[in-house]
């Protein structure tokens, strides 16, 4: 979310209240999301068990661990918010669907 002060714009990164994209994908088709949040040890536990086991797959899931427990800003840049996007994508999707069905 950004906000303008003093004609600048302001990032508001990783506060309470920001949607992250999944989020924002489930608003634009109007529905709510059901995520799941787990603890970052759950997923480094199950890497772990899963190391003599399968340890292609315990890798994965410690990758998976890193990248989803940590929060990824980028710069701001563009002028299309992911919102719109994602609106303008269900918009588009629905008509397809309704035209396949004709």
């Amino acid at each position: 979310m950004s906000e303008s002060t003093n004609g600048r714009t302001v990032l508001v990164a990783g506060a309470t209240g920001m949607l992250g994209s999944a989020e924002l994908a489930f608003r634009a088709v109007g529905r709510k999301p059901r995520i799941v949040h787990l603890s970052r040890r759950a997923l480094v536990a199950g890497s772990v068990l899963l190391r003599p086991v399968h340890p292609w797959l315990s890798e994965v899931t410690d990758f998976a661990s890193r990248a989803l427990t940590n929060a990824f800003v980028a710069p701001l840049g563009g002028h299309r918010r992911l919102a719109d996007h994602f609106a303008a994508v269900e918009t588009s999707s629905r008509r397809a669907m309704e035209g396949a069905s004709r």
